[in-house]
């Protein structure tokens, strides 16, 4: 995963997402909304495995780039690849949210399942292939999308009505989650081909146990949260084959799993003592915190096969 991140000035933006896709926990990676901003990119990297006084010893320049809008007033870039590709979503001119593909300086418009409603785009592979959500006409409800060469397919649910993509790997494998038949919880998925496969939960003692694919790597591995490891809090899992394990947490009663990478390792946060979250790397299963620069909270989106964090 690179390192970039996209940042603006934080405010609401006057479209909602459908309840289905905000995950049960404190702290979820959501698509944050920016008002009055087009997407720029700026490149912020927290190299958090090695010393934090090495961060203080250079100051980078870096110069931010407007990618522009699809005709309306807002715009906002979630994900990049290595070769300044970007997807996000952004306000058409006929004032709705369209998902986007933003490469060599032109956005362009990736449409949605033939709703009227909103897209987002939410993750994008080296090829450009892009995975998010979108409205499904007339219906109502949001599906899981893959984006190949501008057209968008439907990769379905797993029983129920909705579902969203969230991270894609080089071979267009998404992983993401989906409400299960009855509608009773969410469930991570791993879907391959057009196929999609329910990567289940932590634990088998309740049908309402929920769970949430984040990020994948090259190799089908996903990581997310997930309930059921022994009580109802989120857990960080990683799921290889099939199989899904409980990462732990840092002591403290939740975790989420939110980038991987080609080794299996992975990044992301953890409730530490009921009022602090820190960024972790969890690599073979041991969990490390990686600390904050002064304050409370930290959280690791992202990390590459260097295990920069």
């Amino acid at each position: 995963m690179d390192s970039s991140l996209f940042c603006s000035k934080y405010c609401g933006h006057p479209r909602q997402f459908p309840s289905f896709w905000w995950p049960a926990i404190f702290l979820t990676r959501r698509p944050w909304a920016f008002d009055g901003f087009s997407a720029y990119l700026q490149k912020c990297i927290f190299t958090a495995v090695t010393c934090l006084p090495a961060l203080a010893a250079a100051v980078p320049t870096y110069t931010a780039i407007d990618l522009g809008s699809l005709g309306g007033a807002h715009s906002f870039g979630y994900a990049i690849n290595a070769g300044g590709q970007v997807t996000g979503y952004a306000d058409t001119s006929g004032n709705a949210v369209h998902a986007f593909l933003y490469t060599g300086g032109v956005m362009t418009d990736l449409g949605t399942l033939g709703g009227d409603g909103a897209s987002f785009g939410l993750g994008i592979n080296t090829s450009g292939q892009v995975t998010g959500y979108a409205a499904m006409s007339g219906i109502g409800f949001y599906r899981a999308f893959l984006s190949t060469g501008g057209v968008m397919t439907d990769l379905g649910t797993l029983g129920g009505m909705n579902a969203g993509g969230y991270g894609i790997n080089a071979s267009g494998q998404v992983t993401g989650y989906s409400d299960v038949d009855g509608g009773l919880a969410l469930h991570a998925f791993l879907s391959t081909g057009g196929v999609m496969t329910d990567l289940g939960t932590l634990g088998s003692g309740s049908r309402s146990y929920s769970s949430y694919g984040f990020g994948i790597n090259d190799s089908g591995q996903v990581t997310g949260m997930s309930q059921g490891g022994g009580d109802s809090a989120f857990h960080a899992f990683l799921s290889t084959s099939g199989v899904m394990t409980d990462l732990g947490t840092l002591g403290g009663i939740g975790s989420a799993g939110l980038g991987i990478n080609a080794s299996g390792q992975v990044t992301g946060y953890s409730d530490v003592d009921g009022v602090a979250l820190h960024a972790f790397l969890s690599t073979g299963g041991v969990m490390t915190d990686l600390g904050t620069l002064g304050g409370r909270y930290s959280l690791g989106l992202g990390i590459n096969a260097s295990v920069s964090v």
